[in-house]
């Protein structure tokens, strides 16, 4: 009797691990779900977006704050103008996070080179 109730504990003991096993594996299959926010970083998981972030001064070196009109100019080697995006951008204590809209621009692994212009002046150089 003693070995009897042993053997049915050890039988209910494996149906369990391999009920747990199969679980897992099943979860493990499920495709994961679409991210549905719009944050930067889920923009910046779709090929078609660059994510840029940076520091904004006027030329005293004061941080600026506020929103500004600012151009995003992707280029190849030289000057060879690849793809732009005109965005509006919060600033604050000097710094901003947005992303550079780039449908249609040939990113291929490449070294490319990024202008930024903010308003009306030119664009800024290294």
């Amino acid at each position: 009797m003693l070995t009897r109730k042993k053997q049915l504990i050890g039988l209910i003991m494996a149906i369990v691990l391999i009920l747990a096993a199969l679980t897992g594996l099943i979860g493990a299959q499920e495709s994961p779900t679409p991210p549905t926010d719009r944050s930067i970083e889920a923009i910046a998981s779709s090929s078609n977006y660059i994510p840029i972030q940076g520091r904004l001064s006027d030329a005293a070196g004061n941080l600026l704050d506020g929103t500004y009109d600012v151009t995003f100019r992707l280029y190849g080697s030289g000057s060879t103008l690849l793809c732009d995006d005109v965005k509006s951008i919060t600033v604050a204590d000097g710094l901003f996070s947005t992303y550079m809209y780039a449908d249609g621009c040939p990113i291929d692994g490449r070294q490319l080179y990024l202008g930024i212009q903010v308003g009306d002046d030119p664009e800024m150089t290294p």
